[in-house]
């Protein structure tokens, strides 16, 4: 499950180097949340970084924890490059 930003947050486009908050939301609310580094941004496709060591904040969930709730704290793969469309509710 990869969710991306609320229903494409309108005209905003983000700068290159910014940092956003994104939510992994499972029924409504939020599951998972952590940050990611904005590569960049045209408007229609949103690049994206995740860095290694980024922290991860997981949620309480009526579904129950996040799976990767007891082991992992953080992203532990390599550096991450995610590029979403528009209206996509995924990045790849």
């Amino acid at each position: 499950m990869r969710t991306r930003l609320p229903a494409r947050y309108g005209d905003r486009v983000f700068e290159p180097g910014s940092t956003i908050v994104l939510h992994e939301v499972l029924h409504g609310q939020d599951w998972l949340t952590h940050t990611e580094t904005v590569v960049a941004d045209d408007g229609h496709e949103l690049v994206t970084l995740l860095r290694p060591g980024t922290p991860f904040t997981f949620h309480d969930h009526p579904q129950g924890p996040h799976p990767w709730a007891a082991e992992h704290a953080s992203w532990e793969g390599p550096a991450l490059l995610q590029a979403t469309r528009a209206g996509d509710r995924y990045g790849a």
